[in-house]
């Protein structure tokens, strides 16, 4: 099954424990709640299993005991399967396993070792300095393959984590290296990267499809909050900033006014030959107040998305998210 069709499902799967929690949660329908549950899980595991992997497929198997809440499980499946789509959506090459994406598993021809298995005539006279030319001539093609594969593995997991700002910062303590040695250019369009003075939000125009299985967990934790007189109210909204041009790495820091508290998850919403791609922001811990997320470099047209929920106890009704926060940059 193609990545598409892999993603949609899972889409409806969400949807499906939406309509689980309404009716075993809100409805007070516990023994409903669970049998549908049950039920679920062994569908999500059989389909995560022939086209994810085992692994993923495990996280859906085996029971729980009597103590266990409906919402928390409901709570657990679900921050499963959106963590799944997001990796999905960044990185589908290391969650799908080989065998579910050739749709077989191809066994392993063991024989057993004749008397005509011996070590090669070239491996008995191995020279005590093997030279290049030597190495070129006597080891097999697939060995050099391998290698081949090994230092294209180093290099693109060298590349992709030096994008994230603490092992820039890890690497520039380690060797000595001035900060600003040089000014940074995108390597897709030679473009000098920099800083953005500023982001302007406003209501995100078109938010990806699954951004409401955000906005419905996070209003569903602040309902909780207000059945335990933590908050008065709350609004829940996505934001985006404007088209970004070439920049390197930096903070984006949403700010709530005083008086109101603030929540959310942040990526980076880019295109990759025609198809948006949104990588999850790291939020650095802080206090309820801001959101201190860090962006790796962005290229041109790059934008980035927000869920955000702004909730409060004694301040006023606000009349939008937008009037409640603001956005800065930093270093």
């Amino acid at each position: 099954m193609e990545l598409g069709g892999i993603t949609s499902i899972i889409e409806g799967f969400l949807a499906e424990l939406e309509g689980i929690y309404e009716e075993g949660v809100l409805a007070d329908n516990a023994d409903l709640g669970w049998e549908r549950l049950d039920r679920w899980k062994r569908r999500v595991s059989r389909f995560l299993e022939e086209n994810v992997s085992d692994e993923e497929a495990q996280g859906f198997q085996g029971g729980v005991d009597d103590f266990t809440d409906l919402g928390e499980e409901i709570d657990k499946c679900k921050n499963s399967l959106v963590a799944l789509l997001e990796e999905l959506g960044s990185h589908p090459d290391t969650v799908i396993a080989r065998s579910a994406v050739r749709g077989v598993v191809v066994p392993v021809d063991r024989k057993t070792p004749s008397a005509d298995d011996q070590p090669s005539a070239v491996a008995a006279d191995v020279p005590k300095k093997a030279t290049l030319s030597w190495l070129w001539e006597n080891v097999p093609v697939g060995v050099w393959w391998l290698l081949i594969t090994v230092l294209f593995i180093v290099f693109v997991a060298g590349v992709y984590f030096g994008n994230y700002p603490t092992v820039r910062e890890v690497l520039r303590t380690l060797t000595g290296h001035p900060r600003d040695l040089a000014p940074p250019q995108s390597p897709l369009t030679g473009e000098v990267r920099t800083r953005p003075a500023h982001l302007e939000t406003e209501l995100a125009r078109n938010p990806p499809s699954w951004i409401r299985f955000e906005i419905f967990w996070l209003e569903k934790e602040a309902d909780d909050l207000k059945r335990n007189n933590l908050v008065r109210g709350y609004m829940v909204c996505p934001v985006e900033s404007q088209q970004l041009g070439a920049t390197p790495d930096f903070h984006w820091v949403v700010r709530a006014t005083p008086g109101y508290e603030i929540s959310g998850s942040g990526y980076r919403q880019t295109s990759v030959q025609s198809s948006n791609l949104f990588e999850p922001l790291i939020a650095t811990p802080t206090d309820s107040s801001l959101i201190r997320f860090a962006v790796p470099p962005c290229e041109k047209g790059d934008r980035l998305l927000a869920v955000i929920r702004i909730s409060w106890m004694q301040a006023a009704v606000p009349q939008d998210c937008l009037s409640t926060i603001q956005s800065s940059v930093e270093r």
